[in-house]
């Protein structure tokens, strides 16, 4: 690999932060019967938050937050929008 594309790659992975890079490793493989082992020790982060009217505050924050970060990957170029209403996303 170039080092112009290694500066690249580690100036694209300095634009994330943890939970990002756990929604990108979640993305590579999205099928309900993905990973087992990955998406159980990161449970709490996958677990989909709703925004709806009567939610409570942490739920819609953790909702627009969850909506933060595969919108910052998509911005980014590394997952694809699918183009469905319910956001979401493949793997590119």
């Amino acid at each position: 690999m170039s080092e112009s594309r290694q500066r690249y790659l580690l100036n694209l992975l300095s634009e994330l932060n943890d939970e990002e890079v756990l929604w990108l490793r979640f993305f590579f493989n999205p099928v309900i019967d993905g990973d087992h082992e990955f998406r159980n020790k990161h449970e709490k982060i996958f677990e989909p938050a709703r925004a709806y009217i009567g939610a409570p505050e942490s739920e819609i924050e953790k909702a627009s937050i969850q909506e933060s970060y595969k919108e910052h990957l998509e911005r980014l170029g590394l997952v694809a929008y699918s183009g469905e209403r319910d956001r979401s996303f493949r793997g590119s």
